[in-house]
């Protein structure tokens, strides 16, 4: 979400703690991401059709 943590220390850090969830909890944080990135479509999404008054 922050360009500012795309760097290789802290990827590295991130991909060291995700390895470390089990299965069951990678899968319950990419349901988040998803219903997270799904919410932030809408938004997106409805910003448009305000914009255009379009329904």
């Amino acid at each position: 979400e922050d360009p500012k943590l795309n760097t290789k220390d802290y990827l590295e850090k991130r991909v060291g703690e995700l390895h470390a969830l089990t299965p069951g909890e990678l899968a319950r944080l990419g349901k988040e991401a998803k219903v997270k990135n799904e919410s932030e479509e809408e938004k997106e999404i409805d910003k448009i059709r305000e914009e255009y008054k379009v329904q």
